[in-house]
């Protein structure tokens, strides 16, 4: 005769957790179909997905892309590389790809743009929003999470810090994502980039490569807590040039002008380099990736239909400026 098997404490739990998981979004379901519809997605991608991450991330590096194929699939999400794209970099060198930041998501379908080992860059904050999957990137040292603000002028510990998680022995990736705004937006506009990034890429010669990407507010977006599986999202993207720093250094031998050849110059550059992807691409991008459905009527509409493409992004930030001077006054 066997013996009968019992449970233990922590497998019991385990039970009741994922039948609470499970019952919620259903009741939820029953009174809002798109947002219980939300809400399994968010158990699925950020709980069922966990444990199949955790088991396999150790085996092989590029199964850490896992987690963003099983969240794709799950939210039937296709891809489009928009014409003109340059090949995404897969080299050896180290690379920086800056990509606009618009939602929570971005942390698992930007993965499926990529297709490349690569490590982000995020605030603690994020631990709050899906904590168990970030529980896994203890393990695998997939996403370096950082306290924002409080750094000042002084960004040395900060890229040392950057230093010690690329040279982590359990750091399997080779290259660095990070979202250069700062913040998430889903305006048709880029926000000015912050200065942090690009310093650390020239000052420790990485490449870079900007991405601009359209559509993943479409696929899962905690903005509006609603989803629907009958229609699919179409995620198009958009990868320029590389920008190497060397060819910015004072000293270099490039066909950069002298007078850019300075942190200021790179920066402008790249920041010139991605805010031009975007408006351009933002043009062709698919009707249901357009985002002038986010511009407030008035003013701002006004004034974004007004500027020419080239000029847009440059418009939207000095309004934005504006409009917050006169708020703290």
């Amino acid at each position: 005769m066997f013996e009968e098997a019992s449970l233990k404490d922590w497998e019991i739990y385990w039970i009741y957790f994922c039948c609470i998981i499970v019952l919620i979004p259903v009741c939820v379901m029953i009174i809002d179909k798109s947002r219980g519809m939300f809400l399994a997605a968010y158990s699925f991608i950020f709980v069922a997905t966990v444990p199949w991450n955790l088991t396999h991330g150790f085996s092989d590096v590029d199964d850490q892309i896992i987690w963003s194929e099983l969240s794709a699939e799950f939210l039937q999400v296709k891809k489009k590389e928009l014409s003109g794209s340059k090949e995404i970099y897969k080299g050896s060198r180290k690379c920086m790809y800056l990509m606009n930041h618009s939602t929570m998501a971005d942390l698992f379908l930007i993965d499926i743009i990529l297709e490349s080992r690569t490590s982000y860059l995020a605030r603690y904050g994020v631990i709050l929003f899906c904590p168990l999957p970030m529980m896994v990137t203890l393990f695998t040292n997939s996403i370096w999470f950082f306290k924002r603000g409080g750094r000042g002028e002084d960004l040395e510990p900060f890229f040392q810090f950057l230093d010690r998680n690329f040279n982590f022995l359990m750091t399997s990736r080779a290259h660095l994502g990070c979202f250069p705004e700062g913040h998430r937006s889903v305006k048709p506009y880029m926000l000015p980039l912050k200065t942090g990034m690009v310093r650390y890429a020239y000052e420790r010669e990485l490449l870079v490569q900007p991405i601009v990407a359209f559509g993943i507010e479409n696929a899962m977006s905690e903005y509006t807590f609603r989803l629907d599986w009958t229609k699919g999202a179409l995620i198009e993207y958009y990868s320029s040039d590389i920008i190497d720093p060397r060819d910015y250094k004072p000293d270099a031998d490039s066909k950069v002008p002298k007078s850019d050849r300075n942190l200021q110059g790179f920066h402008k550059t790249v920041e010139k380099i991605i805010n031009k992807s975007f408006e351009e691409n933002h043009a062709k991008v698919d009707p249901t990736n357009n985002r002038e459905k986010y511009l407030r009527d008035g003013e701002e509409r006004d004034l974004y239909t007004n500027a020419p493409i080239g000029s847009k992004c440059a418009a939207m930030r000095e309004y934005v400026t504006q409009k917050r001077r006169k708020k703290r006054h």
